[in-house]
């Protein structure tokens, strides 16, 4: 139970991280954001713009 508890704050730290911080320019994923920001919004979301869908994500396939 504990350690579901400790994986899920970390798959939300680490969406956090992955969305808000290392996007932002001069970051090293900022070039790939800039690629992907032409994809629709329905699929440009979850991949990397929204911290909560990143998260998710992340959540839905690691608990699979």
């Amino acid at each position: 139970m504990l350690s579901y508890i400790l994986i899920s704050i970390s798959i939300a730290l680490a969406g956090v991280v992955y969305s808000s911080i290392l996007t932002q320019p001069g970051q090293i994923f900022y070039p790939l954001w800039k690629r992907l920001e032409l994809l629709p919004e329905w699929l440009f979301k979850p991949i990397i713009d929204c911290y909560k869908c990143v998260s998710g994500q992340m959540a839905l396939w690691a608990f699979l």
